[in-house]
């Protein structure tokens, strides 16, 4: 569940199944919440910064059961889709930009991988996430990948 508190700053708390609430961020005039997920225990939201210049969207993964952000990672182009494998791999959705990497990103053990782009034959609504399996449909053809587990690791 993700709950929002406030009114001119607006916090974003997440929690597991009625265990204790976690900070996830916040949402102001310079900070905007993107997108967000829940998979199993693990739960991962998109920030986008706006001060002087817009950075990249920063995506931000919770253990919701330890209560610990457990990896940050920078996006440029954007988050269409964000999805949480039940063994705390994310996929991201890109839209991309002009020479930027447009489809399907997955970041877990073995670091950011891209698994597709975006040709026209590919369908976003198709793309979803089983227990940590990523699955997509590619010019009427069913795709998968398999998001690996994390290790304990450092931000």
């Amino acid at each position: 569940m993700l709950v929002r508190c406030g009114k001119m700053r607006k916090d974003f708390w997440a929690c597991l199944h009625g265990r204790q609430a976690v900070h996830v961020g916040h949402e102001d005039e310079f900070v905007s919440i993107g997108r967000y997920a829940f998979g199993g225990r693990f739960f991962a939201i998109s920030l986008s910064e706006c001060l002087a210049e817009c950075a990249d969207d920063g995506v931000y993964v919770y253990n919701l059961r330890s209560r610990h952000r457990v990896r940050t990672f920078s996006l440029y182009g954007g988050v269409d889709k964000l999805l949480v494998g039940t063994r705390g791999g994310v996929a991201v959705l890109s839209p991309g930009g002009w020479e930027e990497f447009s489809g399907i990103r997955v970041w877990d053990s073995r670091g950011m991988t891209g698994v597709t782009r975006f040709p026209p034959e590919v369908r976003r609504a198709s793309v979803r996430v089983a227990g940590n399996l990523l699955r997509w449909t590619q010019a009427g053809v069913e795709r998968s990948f398999r998001m690996r587990s994390w290790r304990r690791s450092s931000n």
